[in-house]
């Protein structure tokens, strides 16, 4: 029903404002291709129409390119659930490139690159994230950015380890002790920070 009456809508006024409402729907609806052909005609809209309201259009395309960003993640998010990795990464790269502020976006790539034990990458996109996240209302102490700091923690202990078990125990130390530094009350880092360090003693 609301996507007839949106039709009609935009049979009458065909404004930006009513495809971006359209693309929207289509969204929750996983119609994802219709989503980003609604939010491109609206980009064309506010551009024919900037003539004269430049601060305005300016804005306006600022939220486009946030909604298309949404958009991009969310088909991200049901590549990832078909397993299909690499496909998942290119729509979060582009969600990134539409609005780098969003941690969400970084934290889905950084996850991404951990299931294909693609450690430099997930370790740079983590890192992305809690930066955003710290710099948002409620900080280090925000729900989020704490599990997010476990995972990431995780995460480098997960790289230590195997660092370890392939006798880099330079390496290994320093990827631990990040991992310490995330999560310092994990008794499992310790002692294999502690082994690592008797090895290169």
């Amino acid at each position: 029903k609301s996507i007839r009456n949106l039709n009609a809508s935009l049979l009458a006024n065909p404004t930006a404002d009513a495809y971006r409402l359209r693309a929207t729907v289509y969204r929750h609806s996983k119609k994802f291709d219709s989503a980003i052909e609604d939010l491109k005609t609206a980009m064309s809209i506010v551009h024919s129409e900037s003539k004269g309201k430049e601060s305005a259009s300016v804005k306006e395309l600022e939220e486009i390119h946030i909604q298309m960003g949404v958009t991009l993640n969310d088909i991200g998010c049901s590549l990832l659930k078909m397993n299909k990795v690499r496909d998942a990464i290119t729509c979060f790269r582009k969600a990134i490139s539409r609005n780098t502020e969003a941690a969400e976006f970084h934290m889905n790539l950084a996850n991404c690159y951990k299931q294909l034990d693609e450690f430099d990458n997930a370790v740079k996109f983590y890192t992305n994230a809690l930066d955003i996240l710290k710099s948002q209302e409620g900080g280090t102490d925000a729900h989020q950015y704490k599990k997010l700091s476990a995972d990431f923690g995780h995460l480098r202990f997960e790289r230590g380890r195997r660092l370890f078990n392939n006798t880099d125990y330079e390496r290994a130390e320093r990827e631990l002790s990040e991992a310490i530094k995330l999560l310092p009350s994990q008794s499992e880092f310790l002692l294999l920070r502690g082994e690592t360090r008797l090895k290169l003693s």
